[in-house]
């Protein structure tokens, strides 16, 4: 029963491992499509690849 418990701890460290491998290469991919607008606002719009020249607000 103890080889079977250690056989189960072991399978799921390697999920986790592998899960989290595949979520930090998901996310890098997802935040790589972003690019920052220029406004200083701290969001990224994925359809505006330059600043908006009719946006007034002042980027510090």
């Amino acid at each position: 029963m103890t080889e079977i418990n250690h056989y189960v701890e072991q399978l799921l460290r390697d999920s986790e491992e592998q899960y989290q491998t595949w979520l930090n290469a998901t996310a890098a991919e997802e935040l790589s499509r972003y690019e920052p607008t220029g406004s200083n606002d701290g969001i990224a719009d994925p359809h505006r690849k330059e600043p908006d020249a009719n946006d007034q607000r002042e980027s510090y």
